[in-house]
């Protein structure tokens, strides 16, 4: 066998290699996303002790949009107290955040390509 086909074999083997685990990788991202509704509660309590309100989320989602990943969530609403008790601070209906991944990784910090929100209440 002559040595550029062995080298061109080799390349080959290389590269479907690196297709397969970046295959693994995305798929890996992918269900990771699909289950990010379970952490509306850890969500909840971070944004809890960081405003000092208490926090109710409805829905949080996530998915991935080409290969960015992007953030949904609905229902937010910050009040003084839990229950009816307390007074509302802040209220969002819809909230997205889309991150750019190919800039983030060029800069090495998170770059937002789109954030959205609809249906915001600030009660003062």
């Amino acid at each position: 066998m002559s040595s550029s086909r062995q080298i061109g074999r080799w390349a080959l083997t290389l590269l479907a290699t690196l297709l397969a685990l970046a295959a693994v990788v995305l798929l890996a991202l992918r269900v990771a996303l699909s289950q990010v509704d379970q952490m509306a509660p850890r969500v909840e309590r971070l944004l809890e002790a960081r405003t000092g309100a208490a926090v109710q989320l409805h829905e949080f989602n996530a998915r991935l949009a080409r290969l960015d990943p992007v953030i949904e969530g609905g229902g937010l609403s910050l009040s003084t107290q839990e229950g009816s008790a307390g007074l509302p601070l802040l209220e969002i209906e819809y909230a997205r955040l889309w991150l750019d991944s190919s800039a983030s990784l060029r800069t090495g910090v998170p770059v937002i390509a789109d954030a959205r929100m609809r249906g915001m209440t600030l009660h003062l």
